[in-house]
Parts: structure tokens; C-alpha cells; sequence
């Protein structure tokens, strides 16, 4: 299966006494179950705390941000990953407006997709067993 994960859903700070970056299990339990990953940020660049789990993704399976401090620029990575994919952008309709769906909603809607997130529950499942 397909899966797509976020680098906060890799990595969190919270409960770690020294403040620093630690692995949820999840991109780990996701590769040992032979998932297929792929990593949407909404970043521009990766930070030094990055270097283990990049060095065990593919390259071509990470996907960043683009420069600059607007929408389009934070939802390029996501538009790449799902470009890699070969899923079409969705759309949303808002008060009787179809527009782009915004990157944070696309995560939500992969799961209905045929594809794993953070968001889904299976993923947390998967986890937990590792």
C-alpha cells in the first residue's frame, strides 16, 4: 500500500526531555509492513534532526515545499507528491465555490483515496505492533 506521510508525522519533540526530535515508529513500522512511503512537507528544506529518516526514504519519494511564505509555496511538496502518485488535485466546494482543496484538507481526503496517512487509523495501529 501507498502511504504518505508528513515530517511531523515521522518526528515529534513532544515527550522528549531533551527538547530534541525522536521517531514516532511510524515511518519504521510502515516500511517493515513493506508499504510503499512517500513524505509531503511543507518545508522547503530539511533540517540536520532529518538526516535518519531521509537516509532510509527514497529520494524520489520526498517531496518539499517550494520558497516563500504563501500558500502555493507550502502546497507545492503535496502537489509533487501527488503528481508522483498520479492522483489529480482535488476540489472543494465552500459556500457554493469550487476551488483547490487546501493541502491540509488533502491529506484527509487521501485516506479515501486508496491511500495511507497520518490521518488514517490503520496507521497508528501499525505502530503500535512494531
Amino acid at each position: 500500500m501507498r502511504v504518505v506521510l508528513t515530517t511531523s508525522a515521522i518526528q515529534t519533540t513532544v515527550g522528549s526531555p531533551d527538547g530534541k526530535s525522536r521517531s514516532r515508529g511510524i515511518l519504521e513500522a510502515c516500511l517493515a509492513a513493506g508499504h510503499e512511503v512517500f513524505v509531503a512537507s511543507t518545508r522547503s528544506r530539511l533540517g540536520e534532526h532529518d538526516g535518519w529518516w531521509a537516509a532510509i526514504v527514497p529520494t524520489n519519494r520526498v517531496f518539499l515545499a517550494d520558497e516563500g511564505d504563501t500558500v502555493a509555496a507550502y502546497s507545492a511538496g503535496w502537489k509533487r507528491c501527488l503528481e508522483a502518485l498520479e492522483i489529480e488535485w482535488p476540489n472543494e466546494t465552500i459556500a457554493n465555490r469550487t476551488m483547490p482543496m487546501h493541502w491540509t484538507s488533502v491529506e484527509h481526503w487521501l485516506c479515501g483515496a486508496g491511500v495511507l496517512t497520518y490521518q488514517d487509523r490503520e496507521i497508528h495501529k501499525l505502530a503500535t505492533k512494531s
